[in-house]
């Protein structure tokens, strides 16, 4: 059996940005494959509340970075129906290292609804997402890891609708500006006009400035983060927004904002290398 690993939904965006650390997903099954299925679609269920009390029946336990909502669901698909077959908390997998591996009773939890092990999940509405390949990106402050491929599902009361297969390394694009620092550095110091700034001598004067990717090309919001002042700012915020193409990475049908911030570097042996 082929195991592939999840990503985040663009459906629910606070899943991407509620914890610092990327959330691990749950655990599905579907067509002969065990996924990870974000986001979390007992999190649709209103009927009680997802505390560690209410589902194992000890206070909050086996917390971890990477699973902030206490618990880690397993599912399965079974003639396009979606059902419920395990909570586990956040520990469970690593008892070991924790020694508190908890499983709910479902038959507790699920009185009317259980049936040979099963709960028939048809409260669950809505896009969810997972992942196939080789892992292509990783952002641990924000997207989490981007997989070469994204499979999203559609549900209505449980029942899958619709499925779609996004190819996120042919739609990804990376740039020789970003994984080329000796381009990179040519262009920008052979952009800037150093006849207009003033005899530097022995002084360097860093200017930072932060852009924005959306889509690809231009850099859009270009801005000075820390500066210098005067004709420094000025020059360092024209040559980064001449920068043509920047990499950016698509996922979950579209494609992923990322904020960068460089330095520009205003020296004497800057001036010298690269004046024209």
């Amino acid at each position: 059996m082929k195991t592939t690993i999840v990503f985040i939904s663009i459906i629910l965006t606070n899943v991407l940005f509620t914890f610092a650390t990327p959330q691990r997903g749950d655990i599905i099954h579907w067509n002969d494959t065990v996924y990870r299925l974000i986001p979390f679609p007992l999190d649709l269920w209103e009927e009680f509340e997802l505390t560690s009390e209410t589902l194992f029946g000890v206070g909050e336990k086996g917390y971890s970075t990477d699973c902030g909502r206490g618990y880690q669901a397993e599912w399965k698909i079974i003639d396009n129906e979606l059902y419920l077959i395990a909570i586990y908390s956040c520990s469970y997998f690593y008892s070991d290292e924790y020694g508190d591996s908890l499983k709910a009773n479902l038959s507790h939890l699920f009185p009317d609804r259980l049936i040979d092990g099963l709960v028939k999940a048809d409260w669950v509405n809505g896009n969810f997402w997972l992942a196939n390949g080789e892992k292509i990106f990783y952002d641990h402050g924000g997207v989490g890891t981007i997989f070469e491929k994204d499979i999203r599902l559609t549900f209505n009361k449980g029942i899958l609708t619709a499925t779609q297969e996004y190819n996120n390394l042919e739609k990804s694009i990376k740039s020789v500006y970003t994984e080329n620092p000796d381009i990179l550095h040519e262009f920008i110091y052979s952009s800037i006009n150093w006849d207009v700034l003033p005899e530097l001598n022995d002084s360097i004067i860093r200017v930072f400035v932060n852009f924005v990717i959306r889509q690809p090309g231009q850099l859009q919001d270009v801005r000075i983060v820390r500066g210098a002042g005067g004709q420094f700012d000025y020059e360092a915020k024209r040559v980064i927004s001449l920068i043509p193409e920047w990499t950016i990475y698509f996922t979950y049908g579209r494609y992923y904002a990322q904020s960068w911030t460089l330095p520009v570097i205003f020296s004497e042996e800057n001036r010298k290398k690269y004046a024209r």
